[in-house]
C-alpha cells in the first residue's frame, strides 16, 4: 500500500467509526429522502407555478419558500452521502423509482395542492424519522444532527399549512 491510500484509509477511519454496513444502511435512508426531496421539490414548483385564485399570493409565495428550502436540503443530504463516500441517486427515474411521493399529473385546485403538501410532508416527516433512528444505532450524530434539523423545519410547514386548512374562528 503506498502512503497516499494509507493516509486516506486512515484520515476515514479518524473520520468515523462506522461500520461499511451501518454506513451502507444510513447511505441508503439518505438515497430515499433525496428521491422524496426531489419529488417534493419538483412538485412545488408546479405549485408555484399553477397556483390561481384568491390566496394566489399567499399560496405563490408559500410554495417558493418550500421549493427554495428543498433544494438547499436537497444538496446537504446529497453531500452527506458524499461525506460518507457513497453516490447520491441523481436520476429522475431513479427517484421516480425509489420515491412514495407522486407527481400531480394535472392542476389541482388550490387547496388540494394544500392537501397534497400535507401528504408529502407526512412522507417526509416519516422518511426523515427512518433516517434519524438509523443514524441513531449507528452513533452517526452527523447525520442524525442534519435531518433533526430539517425535521423540525418540516413539522414547523406541517403546522402552519395544517392552520392554513383549518375553518375560521368566529369571535362571539
Amino acid at each position: 500500500m503506498n502512503i497516499s491510500q494509507n493516509h486516506t484509509t486512515n484520515s476515514m477511519k479518524n473520520f468515523s467509526n462506522l461500520s461499511a454496513e451501518q454506513v451502507e444502511k444510513i447511505a441508503l435512508q439518505l438515497n430515499h429522502l433525496l428521491a422524496e426531496y426531489h419529488l417534493h421539490y419538483q412538485k412545488m414548483r408546479n405549485f408555484h407555478w399553477n397556483v390561481y385564485g384568491e390566496q394566489f399570493f399567499q399560496l405563490h409565495a408559500q410554495f417558493e419558500a418550500q421549493y427554495n428550502r428543498a433544494k438547499i436540503q436537497i444538496d446537504e443530504i446529497a453531500e452527506r452521502i458524499l461525506t460518507l463516500q457513497r453516490r447520491p441517486v441523481s436520476n429522475f427515474s431513479d427517484y421516480l423509482y425509489m420515491a412514495t411521493i407522486a407527481e400531480e399529473k394535472e392542476t389541482l385546485r388550490p387547496r388540494d395542492m394544500v392537501e397534497a403538501t400535507l401528504r408529502d410532508f407526512d412522507i417526509l416527516i416519516d422518511r426523515m424519522n427512518q433516517v434519524i433512528k438509523t443514524a441513531d444505532q449507528a452513533n452517526d450524530s452527523g447525520t442524525a444532527d442534519m435531518v433533526t434539523a430539517f425535521l423540525k423545519d418540516m413539522q414547523k410547514s406541517h403546522w402552519m399549512f395544517r392552520a392554513y386548512m383549518r375553518e375560521p374562528i368566529l369571535a362571539s
